[in-house]
């Protein structure tokens, strides 16, 4: 059996979901990560030890090793941690961690793969350190996965070479189909911090255009407190629930006709995949980067960044949400789900075992 030790920085439902698709298709997953303090999962109280045995997660090795922009004193331990797991591959997440340098530079009969979850790294010192990384980095790493398109992009610029593109998975059996789509609530669903660099402002002008042509949209915010809280809590036609377990999510993707994601960095977000796992189309601008080629009425919409196009768009998924729902549940099975995801990083693990690249 394939062993691969899954090393991150710091614990969220993105690692969470990413060894158990592992696990899905037969790969023997060690999960070594070090943030014993950031265990509690969108204000449920859940620890991290708990939640993974609740899961039946694979083995969860927590020796307090390394957090990302940790000091690099301490790294020789996590290497020796790691060597005495007998491991094949080593899955590390992001080029600017010092995870990700430490298992390139001293391998230990390993091949490592990079896991890259953005290409947000546009300031002057970025440019300098993405040089650093393609003259240093990526020739020691065996292979490349990007968790969308502009990502792979990022990646190819940066010097990887055959770079495959694989999504963050999502758990498919818990975000599905409970409520048919013509009897839900005419909802807009938006889940993220409420900030203005979530661009939760764009959503807020657009749903003013909305509600001149459908008074019976409502907007249900679910996340984190931001600069826009004030103003969501003293305005009567916008419910805003503050943050939600991860538990609960499902039943507030199935009451929603359309799930809004004004993009604000790379990816599309797990929250957006889990949204199409229930049947709920899609609505967001061009910037939202899928790890496919998103065609435009099949399961929603991405327009132009302007709060006229937005409104338009949440119009006409609500008149054709009903056509949609279906191949919203559709792609998400083939592109999100353990199966789906952890099939193809086992491509990937048995290529560079097998090639090298």
């Amino acid at each position: 059996m394939l062993k691969v030790a899954v090393v991150l920085p710091y614990n969220s439902f993105v690692e969470v979901n990413m060894c158990k698709a592992f696990e899905k298709a037969g790969i023997d997953c060690w999960f070594i990560t070090s943030d014993r303090e950031r265990l509690d999962y969108r204000g449920t109280g859940t620890k991290f030890e708990k939640y993974a045995k609740t899961l039946q997660l694979p083995t969860v090795l927590d020796n307090g090793l390394l957090m990302q922009y940790a000091p690099f004193p301490i790294t020789p331990k996590l290497v020796d941690t790691v060597r005495s797991l007998s491991v094949d591959v080593v899955n590390v997440s992001e080029h600017i961690s010092p995870a990700t340098w430490l298992f390139s530079i001293y391998k230990k009969g390993w091949k490592t793969v990079l896991t890259q979850h953005g290409e947000v790294y546009k300031k002057p010192r970025d440019r300098v350190y993405n040089l650093l990384t393609k003259r240093a980095l990526i020739p020691r790493l065996d292979g490349f996965v990007g968790i969308a398109l502009k990502t792979k992009a990022f990646l190819e610029k940066i010097g990887a070479q055959n770079v495959k593109v694989i999504p963050n998975p999502i758990d498919c059996d818990l975000f599905k189909p409970e409520i048919e789509y013509e009897k839900r609530e005419n909802i807009v669903l938006f889940v993220g911090r409420a900030d203005t660099w979530r661009k939760l402002d764009l959503l807020l002008r657009a749903m003013k255009i909305v509600k001149h042509k459908m008074k019976e949209a409502l907007l249900w915010i679910i996340g984190a407190e931001g600069n826009l809280s004030p103003y969501l809590r003293r305005t009567h036609d916008i419910k805003y629930l503050g943050i939600k377990a991860h538990i609960e999510m499902p039943k507030y993707c199935n009451l929603a006709k359309v799930f809004v994601n004004p993009p604000w960095g790379a990816g599309c977000g797990c929250a957006t995949s889990e949204a199409l796992s229930c049947g709920t189309p899609i609505v967001g601008t061009k910037n939202l980067d899928f790890p496919f080629n998103w065609r435009n009425g099949e399961c929603g919409y991405l327009v132009d960044e302007n709060p006229r196009s937005l409104a338009d768009a949440i119009v006409e998924a609500f008149l054709k949400g009903n056509e949609m729902s279906g191949k919203c549940r559709e792609l998400a099975l083939k592109q999100f789900s353990y199966e789906s995801v952890g099939g193809r990083y086992l491509e990937v693990f048995e290529q560079v075992l097998n090639t090298g690249r």
